[in-house]
């Protein structure tokens, strides 16, 4: 195809393509249907300067970038992006640019009538205190036609247990704010802290009134099961004191903190929580 450099027509919708490196010599082109297939790259279109018409419905195309590149698509020309999961980007600014007065390129898409948050995964994990969680909290934006929208802020709050976020380096501040990737999703990493046992997370996205709360909790000091932290565990735990991983006496669920030793950090983590009310029940 790569070959065909004389075309100036060329249809290749409903083949299931993704890559379209080839057609970045077919200079010729005038009309290229390309729609229904399996597209997310089309930076291979922005030297194609002879297009009238372009028709890239129902891809995979984030990014219309390439296309504002290409200076000579222009008063006329026509663009199809229906269907595609377009970026932030590409409405505010790519979209403009190609349909501003001094360019004149007539292009359809789908209107956004709709953005909304979901969870992707993450939730209700056990983890450590001072540890990152095994797993990130995972959230997607979607349009209402349920396609990832990329290029969205996205903000990650800690909002109870006094947790931090694994890939900030500035250990003061509760709050990340991360973008969406193509697929539409956002993540972060939490550290849990040592003041409660039950940690809170509050998403939220611009343009989402909806926000999400993802929760984690620390492995519990109630360790005879009966609702309550009180002086039988603070018993329990002192028996265990000193002893270490690989040792006769060393019980896991002893070891809150995970750091393989049953010490004074446990010990902490136990009295922040010590108290006659239901240990279920304190935040």
């Amino acid at each position: 195809l790569a070959r065909l450099t004389d075309l100036t027509w060329l249809w290749l919708s409903y083949n299931a393509i993704a890559n379209i490196d080839s057609l970045a010599n077919l200079t010729h082109l005038t009309w290229l249907g390309l729609s229904d297939n399996r597209i997310e790259d089309i930076s291979p279109l922005s030297g194609l300067t002879h297009l009238t018409r372009l028709g890239l419905s129902n891809n995979r195309i984030s990014d219309l970038e390439p296309l504002v590149r290409n200076r000579e698509v222009g008063s006329g020309d026509h663009v199809d992006v229906r269907g595609n999961p377009l970026s932030a980007a590409s409405r505010t600014t790519h979209i403009s640019a190609l349909t501003d007065t001094s360019r004149g390129v007539k292009v359809t898409f789908d209107s956004l009538t709709s953005l909304s948050l979901k969870k992707v995964s993450g939730d209700g994990q056990i983890g450590k205190v001072g540890t990152p969680l095994p797993n990130p909290f995972v959230v997607k934006v979607e349009d209402q036609n349920g396609r990832g929208y990329a290029g969205l802020l996205v903000t990650f709050s800690v909002t109870a247990g006094g947790g931090k976020f694994s890939t900030l380096t500035d250990t003061t501040t509760s709050v990340l704010i991360d973008t969406t990737d193509a697929m539409g999703q956002a993540e972060t990493t939490l550290i849990l802290g040592a003041t409660a046992n039950t940690h809170e997370v509050s998403v939220s996205a611009e343009g989402v009134s909806q926000p999400l709360t993802f929760t984690a909790t620390l492995p519990t000091p109630d360790f005879d099961g009966n609702g309550r932290v009180n002086f039988a565990d603070f018993l329990a735990l002192a028996n265990k004191m000193g002893s270490g991983r690989g040792q006769g006496s060393y019980e896991a669920k002893y070891d809150l903190d995970g750091d393989g030793e049953i010490g004074m950090s446990d010990f902490r983590i136990l009295t922040a929580r010590f108290g006659d009310g239901k240990f279920y029940e304190r935040r």
